[in-house]
């Protein structure tokens, strides 16, 4: 594939699904910025690898690399930060969702904690933005009986730690 086409073909995944990219990214993120920021990370990972792509299916492989992005950001000292101020923002304007910002902020650093890779993308996808198992298999990219036996597993390692830590 020529630099034209590929150029092309990057342009169309874009118009096709930057909204949808958009809003998975803000529901991880809680930031309209970051998420703007992940998004154009998505597609600058993405026009690296599109020359190696065949086919026409891309949200899946769009929506793994949008929601890694979003995880790495969450991760980083800089989102972080992000989140600190969006915090005190939030106590200082007595917004009426403070619980529910803390609490999603708790959960998706439980998540965190939890689990890893495709485990944490698995999570993500089900617990935070409520897609049902086979909705989380079609976005990902793999088989629904492996989702249900990763969060099988996930729901025995969170209670293995439960009983440890005695709770």
């Amino acid at each position: 594939m020529g630099i034209g086409a590929a150029k092309s073909r990057i342009e169309q995944l874009h118009r096709d699904h930057s909204r949808v990219l958009y809003a998975l990214a803000s529901r991880v993120l809680g930031d309209a910025a970051e998420a703007e920021d992940a998004v154009q990370e998505t597609f600058l990972r993405a026009q690296r690898s599109i020359r190696l792509l065949t086919g026409h299916v891309h949200f899946p492989w769009l929506y793994r690399i949008t929601l890694n992005v979003s995880i790495e950001m969450i991760r980083s000292g800089r989102r972080r930060a992000l989140l600190s101020d969006s915090l005190d923002e939030a106590v200082h304007s007595n917004a009426p969702h403070l619980d529910e910002v803390i609490d999603g902020r708790r959960r998706l650093e439980e998540l965190c904690r939890l689990a890893d890779g495709r485990d944490l993308e698995i999570l993500i996808a089900h617990f935070v933005h409520g897609l049902d198992q086979g909705e989380v298999a079609d976005n990902l990219g793999i088989s629904r009986r492996a989702v249900v036996k990763r969060l099988a597993r996930l729901r025995l390692h969170k209670l293995e730690r439960l009983a440890a830590s005695g709770g």
